[in-house]
C-alpha cells in the first residue's frame, strides 16, 4: 500500500486505443443515423455513448445532439 503501483506504459497506450477505437465507431453509427434521418435511432445511440462513455464523448456528444435536434 505504502508504493504506488506500477503503471504499464503500452499497456495504458493499447487500452486508451482501444477505448478511442470503440468511442469512434460508437459516435460513426450516430452519424450514420442522423444521415439517414432516424431522428429516434440516432437519439438512443447518443444516450447510450453518453451513458457509458461519460465526459470522454461530452464534445462530440453535444455536437451530435444539437444536430439530431436539428432533424
Amino acid at each position: 500500500m505504502e508504493r504506488p503501483s506500477v503503471v504499464d506504459a503500452g499497456e495504458l497506450a493499447r487500452c486508451n486505443a482501444r477505448v478511442q477505437r470503440e468511442l469512434a465507431s460508437k459516435l460513426a453509427a450516430a452519424e450514420a443515423a442522423i444521415a439517414r434521418g432516424d431522428r429516434d435511432g440516432a437519439r438512443a445511440q447518443l444516450k447510450a455513448i453518453d451513458a457509458h462513455y461519460g465526459g470522454l464523448a461530452a464534445s462530440a456528444s453535444i455536437e451530435l445532439g444539437a444536430r439530431i435536434a436539428a432533424l
